[in-house]
């Protein structure tokens, strides 16, 4: 393949992998949370969903320790609590 040119090492191929899905799961713990901030509940558990998919052990571990994920995940689980919560303090970074 000439894709292999790209890389010097399996070890290269491996990390450049790795930083790919994790823009992905990056992706996905950000859309969920846009999603669970504007009480879009259907669009944050799909998000939530993907991020599962592409790296299920760090979206375990970031649903159970309540990071971002987590906590976008239990804004949309308690409905009544939505409405007093935005995107900065979900993520956990300042406007």
């Amino acid at each position: 393949l000439p894709e292999w040119k790209l890389w010097n090492s399996p070890r290269a191929f491996a990390a450049s992998y790795r930083l790919v899905i994790q823009q992905y799961y990056d992706y996905f713990v950000d859309t969920a949370i846009s999603r669970a901030t504007s009480r879009d509940r259907r669009g944050a558990l799909r998000a939530i969903f993907g991020a599962s998919r592409v790296f299920p052990l760090r979206s375990a571990y970031h649903l159970a320790r309540m990071r971002p994920l987590g906590r976008a995940f239990m804004l949309v689980a308690r409905p009544d609590k939505r409405d007093i919560v935005k995107a900065s303090d979900i993520s956990g970074t300042k406007p």
